[in-house]
């Protein structure tokens, strides 16, 4: 990290090493005896700052992370996104270079979750901040992150771009998790109900990624092609980097015209899955 070994550093070089790695916990970790400005200036005491340093550097985060009007409150007076937030400024409290964040959402409602999402975002921005977050909860990954890593059994299986990784993911455990904002949970029981009610054709799932997912596909696909074509389900995801979709379509007709109709949606940059065969 941060181009060196941190494994064989000792002593002032090793804190000094810690101190540019700020922590963001799931359960806000907070000293319950403090009130937030004394929280978020507790690393700054640590670390022996002025205390006119620190009080602007304080005055500075609470601004930051929206807590004005809350500096003599107390952890137990504060709901889970105002402590969450605390913890934040707590972290950034001596300058990191990294922002490490155990699982910092997933104790929260959705609505909070989204708030606590946006200031990282923010903060990524304004500062050039590197956050690592650590979840399991792919709607954060989609929202806020540039890459993404997959761990299982301590090991990381898959990493890339995270348009990429939805897009193509190759382990099972991806794909299980990548369905969770990619696929609603009843489609495979409509594909089931279809077969049994439309015994022939075809079902496929199309893939649509960035500028495509945006694009008229399937009007132009009815409008040139001979098979019959029933739209089942879909649903379009937006990341940083653009919009990722599935739909689920049943063809019907000759062979020809439902392969020519596949043959026209590949042509069209679309990623073409033959799910069943009736």
């Amino acid at each position: 990290m941060f181009g060196k070994d941190i494994t064989n550093l000792k002593g002032a070089e090793l804190r000094k090493t810690r101190q540019e790695i700020g922590m963001i916990f799931q359960h806000f970790n907070l000293l319950w005896s403090r009130n937030v400005r004394e929280n978020i200036s507790f690393p700054l005491e640590v670390a022996k700052v002025p205390k006119e340093e620190r009080k602007k550097r304080v005055d500075d985060l609470i601004r930051l992370v929206g807590l004005e009007g809350k500096e003599e409150s107390y952890p137990s007076q504060l709901s889970g996104g105002q402590k969450q937030r605390v913890g934040i400024a707590r972290a950034l409290a001596n300058n990191p270079k990294v922002l490490l964040c155990d699982e910092a959402t997933s104790a929260l409602d959705p609505e909070t979750t989204d708030s606590i999402l946006d200031l990282l975002l923010d903060i990524n921005q304004k500062f050039g901040l590197t956050i690592i977050i650590i979840t399991h909860e792919m709607n954060v990954i989609r929202k806020i992150c540039h890459r993404v890593a997959v761990m299982e059994e301590g090991r990381i299986v898959e990493s890339g771009p995270v348009l990429e990784v939805f897009k193509h993911p190759k382990q099972p455990i991806t794909k299980k998790f990548v369905r969770q904002v990619t696929e609603k949970e009843d489609a495979r029981e409509t594909i089931a109900q279809l077969l049994e009610k439309y015994p022939s054709g075809k079902i496929i799932r199309l893939s649509f990624v960035g500028d495509v997912a945006e694009q008229p596909v399937i009007s132009k696909l009815i409008k040139n092609s001979n098979a019959v074509i029933n739209i089942l389900q879909g649903n379009i995801t937006q990341t940083r980097f653009g919009a990722y979709g599935n739909l689920y379509l049943h063809l019907n007709g000759s062979e020809e015209d439902m392969k020519q109709a596949i043959r026209f949606l590949q042509e069209e940059q679309v990623e073409v899955e033959v799910i069943e065969h009736a």
